[in-house]
């Protein structure tokens, strides 16, 4: 497969390596890495054209890198807790389920405005994640002053802070095969 351009002409216009690690850290407040618990080395490929749903099943997709690394980082061991941080890019039910088949548990920025309901003994959606979160009770709020950026003004933004159960429900061609997730948002 070709890769797509990872960089810009600035930069030769070739394809770069990218490099996914999962980094073991100490919480207690030192911040100290303890060591590398996955890593792995891949080139970002095109999407094939007129790819069928099935076909795309059977390759591997840089969305697997995720669940890929909670697997290979196991279950943790007896008397400890792993969480496993991510960026919006392991917002993905395949992440959640391979979390739950650990016993480890995860903190990711959402990507997906996904099917949701308050609590987590809900048993069908009553709205969008993002939606009902927006609609949560402040339970603090703090001004902060953010900087100059390209195209943007330096200005203060007012940030809310909400907490609540919910449960989040698996993607419409997965709902048989994936149950519903009782998270915290």
């Amino acid at each position: 497969a070709t890769c797509r351009r990872a960089w810009g002409p600035e930069f030769g216009g070739g394809c770069g390596l990218l490099l996914h690690s999962t980094l073991a850290v100490d919480p207690s407040g030192t911040g100290e890495v303890l060591g590398l618990a996955y890593q792995k080395l891949f080139v970002r490929s095109e999407k094939p054209e007129a790819e069928t749903r099935t076909k795309r099943q059977t390759r591997w997709r840089e969305s697997q890198i995720w669940p890929e690394s909670v697997r290979e980082a196991g279950p943790p061991p007896s008397a400890s807790r792993w969480i496993h941080v991510g960026d919006r890019g392991c917002d993905n039910f395949e992440f959640y389920a391979q979390c739950r088949t650990t016993g480890t548990d995860f903190l990711v920025r959402v990507a997906q405005d996904r099917r949701a309901a308050l609590g987590h003994e809900a048993q069908e959606s009553t709205g969008l994640l993002l939606q009902l979160a927006r609609q949560l009770p402040a339970a603090g709020k703090k001004t902060l002053t953010l900087r100059t950026r390209p195209k943007r003004k330096a200005r203060e933004a007012q940030l809310s802070v909400a907490w609540a159960q919910m449960t989040v429900f698996p993607p419409w061609l997965n709902r048989e095969a994936i149950d519903p997730l009782p998270v915290w948002v």
